[in-house]
């Protein structure tokens, strides 16, 4: 039986980060198997704007830690070998540059197996309405419009396996108005990407 579980920008970037999620990948590597991942088309621009800060945090460390054995090592050049730290940054720098270089077909590449929610008129209601549910980001809001007309599509088709999988506090059900939204079309919210 399949699962449908929607994930938006979050899960992007969980997955293709320079260090990504376990659970990202993990549950990623279902898609197409036991799981079908829906994503809203907004998500994938979100992901490409974030994405390359997200790359820079994640392969800069090499910056800091230069700054600080060059000092040390400036006052004691017997304390390691310099050459080292150059090589690990060396390989940083690489691996920075051709993570940004490859962004745009690696992302693709991943929303190419998902099944993408594009704005259809159903979709740009529900947006329309989400304001009334609890105040969001116009992003947000087209995210939880995007998923909410997606899972009622399918809890109309009978459909009881639905999913969605965000890091998102302000998605989260905690909210008595958005949890009966989610109720209204049978999707379990999660805080993580553990789809049981």
């Amino acid at each position: 039986m399949t699962k449908h579980v929607f994930v938006e920008t979050n899960f992007l970037v969980d997955l293709l980060r320079p260090f990504p999620s376990r659970d990202a990948e993990a549950l990623f590597a279902r898609n197409g198997v036991d799981v079908c991942l829906y994503v809203p088309w907004c998500s994938q621009s979100e992901a490409y704007r974030t994405l390359p800060e997200i790359i820079r945090q994640d392969l800069g460390f090499t910056d800091a830690m230069m700054r600080f054995s060059v000092r040390r090592w400036l006052s004691d050049k017997t304390l390691f070998d310099k050459r080292e730290l150059d090589k690990v940054q060396k390989l940083a720098k690489g691996d920075r540059a051709d993570a940004l270089a490859s962004l745009e077909q690696r992302l693709q590449e991943a929303v190419a197996t998902m099944e993408i929610i594009a704005p259809s008129p159903a979709v740009v209601a529900r947006t329309l309405r989400v304001f009334t549910v609890k105040s969001l980001k116009p992003f947000d809001e087209m995210v939880l419009g995007a998923t909410l007309s997606m899972a009622t599509q399918l809890h109309a088709a009978n459909e009881r396996d639905l999913y969605f999988c965000n890091l998102d506090r302000d998605l989260a059900s905690g909210y008595p108005a958005l949890i009966a939204e989610y109720n209204s079309c049978g999707l379990t919210v999660r805080e993580d990407f553990r789809v049981p």
